[in-house]
């Protein structure tokens, strides 16, 4: 039974589930006949911190032109050319700003990459953006690629051009000289999987274990383990990891439950939101998760101003980003001897997922853990051969 104490900053926030459980942090959650003690100092680390066009789908009764320039008065990151478009068509402002919310942050700055791309080109070649013809696009695209542009990189760059871009009543990546161009850049420059292999994740759990008990922790160690311990446990990307609220935080006798308030990357209409589920681990209470989530909460509970979970390790305690999350997670990993030249943070979901059908864990289970939908992804892009180091030491034996 879990035993909680006032916090002030969220007591009114505390709900009770179907299961009569505490809902929402309110502070100081212990186990029964446990105490937690408080007295490791604060680590001193500074971890915080288009176009010539041939027809129009829609009519517009503007006839403007537009030059290359207007597009770049508009705030970074705005899609300015898609607004454009709307605006020539008369589309209202508040309708406007709905379709815009339709890409969401981190797709608006991949975009606009390109679309400043094609607009300086544009530029350069005195092509009005008005009246453009697809052999400009093939044209564009064709410089992208000769300036070292692989098939994911034209690829972004095709979809970015869609967004406003029509020929034939169609976006201009569906047409067919644009889909044989795509073709041609595969064969060319083909794209691969990132990693051919994955490392094991014993190795990181070895050395995971070495930071225990939690009370001998500082706290650049205690928030390190864990992050790295929700990652492993849950295979999440780092955007969810940091979204992670305790005001949606379920904590029962067995599980934490977070449920997500935000859109995460596979976040669609009509498919509920999935719940990130924390087991407490029994066969082995140095690598606990539950466990070092619950001391992690007491430790930051005197200086917490934020329902977000992970805090700063310094003053004044802010929330950190995504990227602090994945530096934590990096730097794990490199303390534990993988090679982060190589590996990033977001490998610890391949590792994760590997290691876990390597144990003969349902295809099923590991989609809905991680959150995918279709088997492909998983087969294509996360399930990898984990790197044996035996076979390395015997292959190095012999050579000698």
């Amino acid at each position: 039974m879990l035993h909680f104490l006032p916090f002030q900053c969220y007591s009114s926030c505390v709900k009770e589930d179907q299961r009569g459980k505490s809902r929402g942090y309110t502070g100081g959650a212990t186990m029964a006949n446990t105490s937690v003690v408080l007295n490791n100092a604060v680590a001193d680390d500074q971890a915080a911190t288009s176009f010539r066009q041939t027809e129009r789908p829609l009519d517009s009764p503007i006839q403007t032109r537009t030059s290359a320039s207007t597009f770049e008065k508009t705030e970074p990151h705005s899609l300015s050319p898609v607004r454009q478009r709307l605006q020539k068509i008369q589309v209202s402002e508040r309708a406007q700003h709905i379709i815009m919310n339709s890409w969401r942050i981190g797709t608006k700055k991949q975009y606009n990459v390109y679309l400043t791309k094609w607009i300086n080109y544009s530029r350069k070649n005195s092509i009005d953006v008005d009246n453009h013809n697809i052999a400009d696009v093939l044209d564009f695209l064709a410089e992208l690629f000769n300036d070292g542009g692989g098939y994911s990189a034209l690829n972004t760059a095709r979809s970015a051009l869609s967004t406003f871009m029509f020929f034939e009543g169609k976006p201009v990546g569906t047409h067919p000289l644009v889909i044989r161009f795509m073709k041609g850049v595969f064969e060319s420059r083909p794209s691969l999987p990132r990693y051919c292999v994955i490392w094991d994740v014993a190795s990181v759990l070895r050395f995971l274990e070495t930071w225990h008990p939690l009370e001998h922790l500082n706290m650049k160690q205690l928030t390190w383990k864990l992050v790295t311990l929700i990652a492993l446990s849950t295979a999440q990307r780092c955007q969810t990891i940091h979204q992670l609220d305790i005001e949606c935080m379920t904590i029962r006798e067995d599980e934490v439950i977070f449920s997500l308030g935000k859109l995460i990357k596979q976040s669609v209409p009509g498919k509920r939101q999935p719940e990130i589920v924390i087991p407490r681990i029994t066969d082995n209470v140095k690598l606990c998760a539950m466990s070092a989530l619950l001391h992690y909460l007491d430790k930051t509970k005197g200086y917490r101003k934020s329902s977000n979970l992970f805090l700063s390790l310094v003053k004044p305690y802010q929330p950190v980003t995504k990227s602090t999350i994945s530096r934590w997670i990096k730097d794990v990993l490199s303390l534990s001897g993988i090679d982060t030249t190589q590996f990033s943070a977001h490998s610890t979901r391949a590792a994760a997922a590997s290691k876990a059908k390597i144990k003969c864990v349902p295809l099923e289970t590991i989609m809905k853990t991680a959150g995918w939908s279709n088997c492909g992804t998983f087969g294509k892009f996360y399930s990898k051969d984990i790197v044996d180091s035996h076979v390395i030491s015997f292959a190095k034996t012999i050579m000698k």
